[in-house]
C-alpha cells in the first residue's frame, strides 16, 4: 500500500489533469478484456472443479456400498457353519440316542448346555442357542443375557410350538436351514425394549434311524451388523439405509421411522410411500446410482440366501403366536442397501471452492488493474520525451520483473502447498490402514491356527465341512493369506515413503534458514519428476546418474533451494525432449538421454552441486543472457523466462552463493551450484 500511495504522489507530480483523462480509454481497453479473460478461466475451473467433486462423491459411494454388502454374505455363512457345528454335537446325539452310550439322559442334557454355553461365550453375537423337541418344548437353552451368558433352569423352559419360526423349521429336510426375516425380537406377546433385531436361524435334528427328535435355533444379534453399517466411512458423505423387499426401513434416518412392519401404527410408513419415484429406480434394478433433485442415490440389491447351502425362510410374522403366511424364495429373500449424499453436501463442498476463487479473483483484478495502469502510465511518459522513454522503459521493466517474480513465487507457494496438501490428505488413511496391518495380521494367523488347531483334534471333519473346506480351497488359503498381508505392509510402507518425500520437498513449515541435508532435497525433487524420466512410447527411460559425496548439512531456504534443482532439472529434460525430436526410437536407444547429478565438498566450507545433461547444448551467445529476466528460448506459450533468473537470485542474493552455466554445443549443458556451508 506504501509503495502504490508514492506511486500516486509521483504520478500527479508528472502527469497533467489531461494526461489524467486520456489514460482511462486505453486503462479500460486493456483491463477489461484481461479481467473477463481471468473470469472465464475461472468460472471454468470452478465448473471443472466442481464436476470433480460429484465424480469423486459418486466413486466413493458405490466403493462404501460395495464394501457394506460383502459383509452380509459372509456372515450369514459363518452363522450356518456355526448352526451345522452345534447340531453335531456328540452330547446331542448321545441325549438322543441314550443306548448308544453309558452316559445318562440328564448327563449328556448337562453337557450339551455346557457346550452351548462355550459357544455362547466365544461367539458374544447369539441372543439364544437353544434345542427343542418336535413337540416345541425347549430342552436345552442358553441366553446371552447381554454379555453375561447363562443356562436357563428347567422351571424356566417354554413350549415355542405356536412360534413360526418353529414350524418353519421342524418342517425342513435334513441338512436344511430356516432363516427368518430380519425383524424384532418379541418377549411376553410384546416388542422386546430395548428394541432388539433379530434373525433366527434353525434346522431339524434327526437321530441315527432317520427320525426326526427336534430343532437346534440360534437366535443371532443383528444389531452388531447394523451398527456396521451406520459406521461411515472417512471419505463418504453419505447417510446409510436398510430397506427390506417391500421398501420398510430396517435402518433409516430417524428411528421413528423403522420397522414399520412390526407396529401396527406403522404399516403405512415405508420409504416406497415415503419417495415412491426414487423407490421405483431402486426396486427395478439389482445395483445402480442415480441423481434426484434431494440428492444421490446409491444402491444394490444383497441376498443373503443365495449361497447359503440348503437355506429356506418365510414371510414370519409380527405377532407372537401367528403361523408365517407364505414361504419366501431365497430369490425374495432380499434387502436394498442405500446411501443417500444430500445435495446440500454438493453445495457446501462446492461453496468452498467458489469462495477460494472468488477471492483469487479480487486479487488478480487488483493486480492487473495495477499492471494495465502502470502499462498505460508508461506508453503516455514515453511519449513526452526519448529520454524519460528510456528511463520509464527500465521502470516498467522492473515492474513486469516484479510482478513476474511474484507471480512465480505464489506458483511455489502454491506447488508446496498442493505437495503438502496431498501428501497430508495421503498419510492419514495409509497411516489409519499401515496402523490395522499388524492387527490384520495378528488376526488372520489366530484364526488360521484355530483352523489348525480343529484340523489337528477333528481330521476326519463331517463331509459338508470337507466340501466346503475343498470348495474354499481351504490349504491354499492358508499358504497364500500371510504373503498377501505381507505384500500389503511392503506397498503401505513404499507409500509412506513416497508421502515423507512429498513433505520434504514442500517444506511449508520451514521459511527461515535451516540446517538440511541437500540430497534429501534433491530426491524429493527427483521425485516430483519422475513421471518425466520413465519410458514413453517414442523413447526410453532417461538415464539418471547420481555421484554423491559424503555432504555436511547446509543452512539454506529448504523450499527455495528445492525449487531452484526443480527449474533445473525440468529445463534439463526439456533440452533433451527438444533433442529427441530430430532423432528416432533407435537413434536415442544407441546414444541414451542422461542426467548426471554430483555433489562434492569445496575447500573453506563450501559445497558444489552441478547437474548436467547430454543434450543439443547451448551457443555462448544464448549462455550470456541465459540468467537474464524474460529471456528464454522456449516456444510461445510454454516458457515465461523467469525460472532461471529467479533461480539465479535465490543462490546469489539469498544464499550468497553462485551460480553458473556451462555448456558446449552439440556436448550437452551443465549447472554448478556452489554453496556456502554456513550462512
Amino acid at each position: 500500500m506504501l509503495k502504490h500511495f508514492k506511486f500516486r504522489q509521483l504520478h500527479k507530480q508528472t502527469t497533467s489533469p489531461n494526461a489524467s483523462n486520456s489514460a482511462v480509454k486505453p486503462f479500460l481497453s486493456l483491463f477489461l478484456p484481461i479481467t473477463a479473460l481471468v473470469s472465464t478461466g475461472l468460472v471454468t475451473f470452478y465448473q471443472i472443479q466442481t464436476n470433480l467433486i460429484r465424480g469423486e462423491i459418486a466413486s466413493t459411494e458405490r466403493r462404501e456400498v460395495e464394501v457394506k454388502a460383502t459383509l452380509f454374505a459372509n456372515r450369514f455363512s459363518a452363522i450356518r457353519a456355526d448352526l451345522m457345528v452345534l447340531a453335531q454335537q456328540h452330547e446331542l446325539r448321545v441325549m438322543l440316542d441314550p443306548a448308544s452310550s453309558q452316559t445318562t439322559v440328564q448327563e449328556s442334557r448337562t453337557a450339551l448346555s455346557e457346550e452351548y454355553l462355550v459357544a455362547s461365550k466365544q461367539k458374544q453375537q447369539y441372543d439364544q442357542i437353544r434345542f427343542l423337541d418336535t413337540t416345541g418344548q425347549e430342552v436345552v437353552r442358553v441366553n446371552f443375557n447381554r454379555g453375561q451368558p447363562g443356562v436357563v433352569p428347567d422351571r424356566r423352559l417354554q413350549n415355542q410350538s405356536k412360534r413360526y419360526w418353529f414350524k418353519d423349521t421342524i418342517a425342513l429336510k435334513d441338512s436344511e436351514v430356516f432363516i427368518s426375516p430380519l425383524d424384532l425380537n418379541i418377549d411376553f406377546g410384546k416388542i422386546e425394549q430395548p428394541l432388539k433385531p433379530m434373525i433366527r436361524f434353525g434346522t431339524p435334528i434327526l437321530d441315527t434311524q432317520g427320525q426326526k427328535r427336534g430343532i437346534v435355533v440360534l437366535n443371532y444379534l443383528a444389531e452388531s451388523f447394523l451398527q456396521d453399517l451406520s459406521q461411515k466411512n472417512s471419505l463418504s458423505s453419505g447417510q446409510t439405509l436398510l430397506l427390506n423387499a417391500k421398501g420398510y426401513w430396517l435402518q433409516g434416518t430417524n428411528p421413528e421411522d423403522e420397522w414399520g412392519f412390526m407396529y401396527d401404527d406403522r404399516h403405512d410408513r415405508t420409504f416406497a410411500k415415503a419417495f415412491p419415484d426414487t423407490w421405483q429406480q431402486i426396486n427395478n434394478q439389482q445395483t445402480g446410482q442415480f441423481q434426484t433433485q434431494a440428492g444421490l442415490y446409491t444402491f444394490t440389491t444383497i441376498y443373503p440366501l443365495l449361497d447359503i447351502h440348503g437355506a429356506r425362510s418365510s414371510t414370519g410374522s409380527g405377532r407372537m403366536f401367528e403361523s408365517s403366511q407364505a414361504q419366501v424364495d431365497t430369490k425374495a429373500y432380499a434387502w436394498k442397501l442405500v446411501t443417500y449424499v444430500s445435495t446440500g453436501v454438493f453445495t457446501q463442498r462446492s461453496q468452498g471452492i467458489y469462495n477460494q476463487l472468488l477471492l483469487l479473483f479480487v486479487g488478480l483484478t487488483g493486480l492487473i488493474a495495477i499492471g494495465s495502469w502502470l502499462l498505460v502510465q508508461a506508453k503516455l511518459k514515453r511519449q513526452q520525451s526519448e529520454q524519460e522513454t528510456k528511463g520509464l522503459e527500465q521502470t516498467l521493466q522492473d515492474v513486469h520483473r516484479n510482478q513476474a517474480q511474484l507471480v512465480q513465487t505464489e506458483k511455489m507457494a502454491s506447488l508446496g502447498q498442493l505437495v503438502a496438501g496431498v501428501a497430508h490428505e495421503i498419510n492419514n488413511p495409509v497411516n489409519f490402514i499401515h496402523g490395522n496391518l499388524s492387527h490384520t495380521d495378528d488376526y488372520a494367523q489366530s484364526l488360521l491356527g484355530l483352523i489348525q488347531l480343529y484340523q489337528k483334534h477333528y481330521p476326519n471333519p463331517v463331509p459338508e465341512i470337507q466340501l466346503e473346506a475343498d470348495a474354499v480351497d481351504l490349504a491354499f488359503v492358508q499358504e497364500d493369506l500371510p504373503k498377501l498381508l505381507a505384500s500389503m505392509q511392503i506397498g503401505a510402507d513404499r507409500i509412506r515413503q513416497i508421502v515423507l518425500s512429498l513433505r520434504n520437498f514442500s517444506r511449508m513449515d520451514e521459511s527461515d534458514y535451516k540446517a538440511v541435508d541437500i540430497h534429501e532435497g534433491l530426491e524429493s525433487t527427483l521425485l516430483i519428476l519422475q513421471h518425466r524420466l520413465k519410458a514413453r512410447p517414442e523413447r526410453p527411460a532417461i538415464e539418471l546418474m547420481k555421484d554423491y559425496a559424503n555432504l555436511p548439512l547446509v543452512e539454506c531456504y529448504p523450499g527455495q533451494l528445492n525449487q531452484v534443482f526443480m527449474n533445473i532439472l525440468a529445463n534439463a529434460i526439456d533440452a533433451l525432449e527438444e533433442m529427441n525430436a530430430k532423432r528416432t526410437y533407435q537413434e536415442i536407444q544407441a546414444n541414451p538421454n542422461q542426467i548426471t547429478i554430483r555433489t562434492s565438498v569445496l575447500e573453506a566450507n563450501w559445497v558444489e552441486i552441478a547437474i548436467a545433461d547430454n543434450g543439443s547444448g547451448m551457443p555462448k551467445p544464448i549462455q550470456e543472457q541465459i540468467f537474464n529476466p524474460f529471456f528464454t528460448t522456449k516456444p510461445i506459450g510454454k516458457g515465461t523466462g523467469m525460472g532461471m533468473s529467479i533461480s539465479y537470485q535465490v543462490i546469489t542474493e539469498k544464499h550468497g552463493g553462485m551460480l553458473k552455466c556451462l555448456s558446449t554445443p552439440g556436448a550437452g549443458t551443465e549447472f554448478v551450484i556452489q554453496l556456502p556451508i554456513q550462512q
